[in-house]
């Protein structure tokens, strides 16, 4: 999905494209919006880092993910079912041979203050959102394939940008809203 939106108005295109796929039934997923620049790695791998299996942040619902990316941006949409936490937590007497394999799959990890806890993270040590709610919150990586987990990506631009972007498919009917005007 295209959609051409002035900047003041992307929460409300980012309304309509949330709309359209929940009513094509592209639910749940996870959404991560990022600068259009980074559409040819998207197309090329499945998602903008590298190595796929990198953490990244992602959420629900394009109204968190449409904060990042610009005025000309790309919402990448995972299928939450091919997609993991970067983080998980368990009791520190859990069967050694579970923690060792956690220790495979994670980059760090750190026991709690109290000892009774470990924290696993995808993310390295020295990374600032570590541990942190905001991992907690919007942490994600895709441990498979991500052009398998990859459903769908909505493109919110300036309508120039987006014209352009649709050209090669040689199509003109471009849905979204400008100041004047809303089409789903």
């Amino acid at each position: 999905m295209i959609v051409g939106a002035a900047s003041n108005l992307r929460k409300e295109a980012a309304k309509l494209a949330e709309s359209w796929f929940f009513k094509n039934g592209i639910i749940p997923c996870q959404c991560r919006g990022v600068n259009l620049d980074r559409l040819p790695d998207i197309l090329r791998n499945g998602c903008d880092v590298y190595p796929t299996n990198s953490p990244m942040f992602m959420a629900a619902d394009f109204g968190k993910a449409i904060e990042y990316g610009g005025d000309s941006q790309v919402i990448q949409i995972f299928d939450v079912k091919k997609t993991k936490r970067t983080w998980i937590e368990i009791d520190s007497n859990e069967d050694p041979a579970v923690i060792e394999n956690l220790k495979e799959t994670y980059t760090s990890w750190e026991s709690s203050v109290n000892g009774n806890r470990i924290w696993f993270s995808m993310f390295p040590i020295d990374h600032p959102a570590r541990t942190k709610a905001y991992e907690a919150d919007y942490g994600w990586f895709i441990p498979g394939d991500a052009k398998e987990a990859l459903i769908g990506l909505a493109i919110f631009a300036p309508r120039d940008t987006a014209a352009k972007l649709i050209e090669p498919f040689g199509s003109s009917d471009l849905p979204g809203i400008d100041e004047n005007v809303a089409t789903p």
